[in-house]
């Protein structure tokens, strides 16, 4: 087993299903997709996790990246009613407008931290957005007034366990991490001020169900060496140490 300190304090659904995937033709778009399409947004296993979210996520997905390669993807599967991807591109009018009780997730120079929110700002807010694009797209994004103006919010001190190597900081999240830190931490700034009656519980973990399998899955092909000598680029140490055989 390889190390899981980094996930083991997770409540997470089994990963049976995935684990028993088959290849099947989408019924929508007829393409052969494994665990999910990602073009017509539906499961191809049974079982996939539903969360209730407390807030409504929107996912501005850059038009020129695959959706293939998103890992924000599975937040529609994962909670179909309280999320939405929109394709869109900075410079056009693809991006909406959004409503007066929506923040934007970013950390930007005029960007707050969870402890600078009011409680108005803390209870008051509906929807988030969340930038899903490279480094280099989303300042286009950001040029975009309709984005440009939402009130932003950042996260601090949580480190990115994505697979694909960026050239940014080790704390630039994958946009499903961010979609999970941004929920949990506003949980326990709301707990810590006492608007919430019982501590985090776990309620949101799921949001990082598949994100965990495919990283679980990665970790243990390079240490059994399943790839046959191929290397992919990662942070240094990304591939941790065999500590157990369970």
């Amino acid at each position: 087993m390889v190390e899981s300190s980094l996930f083991e304090t997770l409540h997470l659904d089994s990963f049976s299903p995935l684990d028993l995937a088959l290849r099947f033709k989408c019924p929508q778009c007829s393409y052969y997709r494994k665990y999910y399409c990602y073009d017509c947004l539906i499961p191809m296993i049974s079982n996939f996790p539903k969360v209730s979210l407390p807030c409504k996520t929107i996912i501005l997905k850059c038009k020129k990246e695959p959706r293939c390669k998103s890992s924000a993807i599975p937040i529609k599967l994962l909670s179909p009613e309280n999320s939405e991807i929109i394709d869109c591109l900075g410079e056009d009018n693809s991006i909406p407008e959004f409503p007066s009780n929506t923040m934007l997730l970013f950390p930007g120079s005029e960007s707050k931290s969870l402890s600078e929110l009011s409680n108005d700002e803390l209870l008051g807010v509906k929807n988030l957005v969340f930038i899903d694009s490279t480094w280099h797209q989303t300042k286009s994004m950001l040029r975009n007034q309709r984005v440009a103006n939402l009130p932003m919010f950042r996260l601090e001190n949580h480190k990115t366990a994505f697979w694909r190597y960026q050239h940014e900081s080790e704390y630039s999240l994958a946009t499903i991490e961010a979609v999970y830190y941004a929920y949990v931490d506003m949980y326990n700034e709301k707990y810590s001020r006492g608007l919430e009656a019982e501590a985090y519980n776990g309620q949101y973990d799921n949001v990082l169900w598949y994100f965990v399998y495919t990283y679980k899955r990665i970790q243990s092909e390079y240490i059994e060496k399943k790839h046959k000598g191929k290397t992919f680029r990662h942070i240094p140490g990304y591939i941790k140490k065999i500590i157990s055989n369970l």
